[in-house]
């Protein structure tokens, strides 16, 4: 997997995982997306929920950042 975090990432669920390096399994996964007209949203679609999930759980830090990206903190 190039990059990401195994333990969020879910290939085929919510990302699609390609090895290190190969421009032949990019070029494949990328014409895969084009036939497969409902997968992108899909993924999208599950990489949002992981995404709300995990931020769920981390609120107070989410406010917390909001704050400095408001200035309100230095």
């Amino acid at each position: 997997m190039v990059g990401g975090i195994p333990a969020v990432m879910r290939d085929g669920v919510n990302c699609l995982a390609l090895p290190v390096g190969s421009s032949v399994a990019i070029a494949d996964q990328l014409e895969r997306l084009a036939k497969e007209r409902g997968l992108t949203g899909a993924l999208a679609s599950a990489g949002l929920t992981t995404v709300l999930e995990i931020l769920a759980h981390r609120v107070v830090h989410i406010a917390a950042v909001q704050r400095i990206i408001d200035g309100k903190i230095r």
